[in-house]
């Protein structure tokens, strides 16, 4: 199984906007959108408020605040750009960075033998 990044580049609207969605991010993310269910929930009844918003958070922590556009610029952006796509695109790297690398729940035999060790 190979290791999602939580960094990636998009082009959107022909300019290059930095996205992180690493374990920083989500920690401040989830501090003032609620916990990743509440999030994960939102996405799911509504990708078109709540991807945007989503996209604009990480690109602002990626950037460390310095931005040169807005919330409302980069849906903008999106709507003139292929906006279904490239909400499907950043919810793909996002969930693959939250997925991967995750391991299985371990059954009870193995939970059994671990303790012998």
């Amino acid at each position: 199984m190979s290791k999602a990044s939580p960094k990636f580049t998009l082009n959107i609207n022909k300019r290059e906007i930095n996205f992180n969605v690493g374990l920083g991010f989500l920690g401040e993310y989830q501090e003032n959108h609620g916990d990743i269910h509440d999030i994960l929930e939102k996405i799911e009844k509504n990708p078109f408020y709540h991807v945007p918003k989503l996209m604009y958070a990480s690109a602002l922590y990626e950037s460390r605040g310095n931005l040169d556009f807005d919330e409302r610029d980069l849906i903008e952006m999106i709507d003139e750009d292929n906006g279904i796509v490239i909400l499907r695109e950043v919810m793909q790297k996002f969930t693959n960075y939250l997925i991967v690398d995750v391991p299985e729940e371990e059954n009870d035999e193995n939970v059994k033998n671990s303790k012998k060790k």
